[in-house]
């Protein structure tokens, strides 16, 4: 699910980075099915050869089994010398697909065949050559909102006869991916009161000040609200400003929701979406927490950052 147009700059987040640089000893070997088949195969030709006492099956035997043992070096080597470096990808909202990044970049100058990349979103089949880097990105769907682990992701190989498997697994260290609440369904923003700048900051007109102007319909505004003699002209849905409205602060209270805990998240996060939106200054309070006023898309970040990050009191 790709997040609407309007969401498009909250996900500014740098990401973070680990690196893996692969030896002999991080590059694990086992035989594929096909090798063991194959080594069945060489064991039962031993037995037949010794059996009739026959030399050219031995020296054929030996033969194949010899080109095993460089087939397994070579597995192996595919693989060593390889730097590996991990990104986590820009915040995204719960439900949304994620990228981690993985930068391929050979160190020995030697080229790479027919390597594997796996990871939770799939399979991504390269090849690599001497010197030469590579980036690939490995969707995943995180499970949940937070600071989440990046999927499990390694690097295998079978070149060149498919008779080993080499693989080595990618270390997790720093980069974790942030995730925010899934924001509700469109919701007018709350009305709230208190000091000299109060009044319904959702559109309702605070019984101060006269009517300056006209805008463009937001999301929130109150039917009441709308000029419908100038809305009527095809133009599109207008709202009759009042003076002194835009300096109204708007305070996003956890208390003012309903629900469980992620449902009250999910309709905090729509507010600061629509908030912003509407570039209105606010405010937002959650148990043991509190942002200051503010706007702009650096403050929607904090915000969102504050719900994902949110754990309940206890």
């Amino acid at each position: 699910m790709s997040p609407p147009p309007e969401l498009s700059e909250v996900h500014a987040a740098a990401p973070a980075t680990d690196a893996l640089r692969t030896d002999s000893r991080k590059v694990y070997i086992l035989p594929t099915r096909f090798g063991v088949l194959f080594g069945g195969a060489l064991l039962l030709m031993l037995l037949v050869s010794v059996n009739y006492n026959n030399g050219l099956g031995h020296l054929f035997t030996f033969l194949l089994a010899g080109v095993a043992v460089v087939a397994m070096h070579y597995t192996q080597r595919n693989l060593v010398g390889i730097r590996v470096s991990l990104e986590a990808g820009r915040p995204v909202f719960a439900g949304e697909q994620a990228h981690a990044a993985v930068r391929i970049r050979d160190e020995l100058r030697r080229e790479r065949r027919a390597v594997w990349l796996r990871g939770a979103g799939g399979e991504h089949v390269f090849d690599l050559a001497a010197g030469g880097e590579k980036r690939i990105e490995l969707p995943f769907h995180p499970p949940r909102r937070g600071v989440v682990a990046l999927p499990d992701t390694y690097l295998v190989s079978v070149y060149p006869m498919g008779l080993f498997c080499a693989w080595t697994r990618i270390l997790r260290g720093t980069p974790r991916q942030l995730v925010y609440p899934r924001p509700a369904p469109p919701l007018p923003l709350p009305v709230t009161g208190g000091g000299d700048d109060a009044g319904d900051v959702s559109g309702g007109r605070s019984g101060q000040g006269d009517f300056d102007n006209l805008r463009d319909h937001r999301l929130g505004d109150p039917l009441s609200r709308v000029h419908w003699r100038t809305s009527a002209r095809g133009t599109g849905l207008k709202t009759k400003v009042f003076g002194g409205e835009g300096r109204r602060n708007l305070v996003l209270r956890f208390a003012d929701t309903a629900g469980d805990t992620e449902t009250r998240l999910s309709i905090l996060c729509r507010w600061v979406l629509d908030a912003q939106r509407a570039n209105l200054e606010y405010a937002l309070q959650l148990p043991g927490r509190q942002l200051e006023s503010g706007r702009g898309l650096g403050h929607q970040q904090r915000c969102l950052e504050l719900l994902a990050l949110y754990k309940p009191v206890s």
